[in-house]
């Protein structure tokens, strides 16, 4: 079975601001979260409000660029 895994550009800084911009269908290809950190690990913009879930990032993470997961417990 060949699984797709799709790339985004979600944020840019321009002008002094923070613009996002979430292509359309994000939501119907899986479940996404995403949030924006400053280089400072200070959280920037959040996708959604899943403050359990905000809790469980890890300071490493934000260290590098890629992909984490999450046991959810659903």
């Amino acid at each position: 079975m060949a699984r797709a895994i799709c790339f985004y550009t979600l944020a840019k800084w321009e002008n002094n601001k923070l613009h996002v911009e979430l292509p359309e269908n994000i939501d119907k290809q899986s479940p996404t979260m995403t949030l924006i950190y400053d280089e400072n690990g200070q959280l920037l913009w959040a996708q959604r409000d899943v403050p359990w879930l905000m809790k469980m990032i890890q300071p490493d993470w934000l260290k590098s660029n890629g992909f984490h997961e999450i046991e959810s417990g659903c």
